[in-house]
């Protein structure tokens, strides 16, 4: 589903892109993935922040390298259970 996919991307200090463009290279304020399903269509979005004095292409750049690399490898387990596990404790 991709509200997990949104999960494992953005949500938390240990999301792949907060993680990467947020903490380590610092060059993002924010960094938020969303998905809509509607009865025709739908739409995956990601939006980043850039942090002052940052160029938004070299956010971009950054943005597109992080997610190109996360497709390679794939979800791993540890990224998956934690996304489980925090949309289970929404109901809870």
């Amino acid at each position: 589903e991709l509200n997990l996919l949104a999960d494992i991307l953005t949500s938390g200090k240990n999301s792949v892109l907060f993680k990467e463009l947020v903490f380590e290279k610092q060059i993002a304020q924010s960094v938020t993935a969303l998905q809509y399903s509607g009865k025709y269509g739908g739409a995956f979005v990601v939006f980043a922040t850039a942090k002052p004095n940052i160029d938004a292409e070299e956010l971009s750049f950054e943005l597109h390298r992080t997610l190109k690399n996360f497709l390679a490898r794939g979800i791993s387990k540890e990224e998956l259970e934690r996304a489980r596990n925090g949309i289970k404790s929404l109901f809870v």
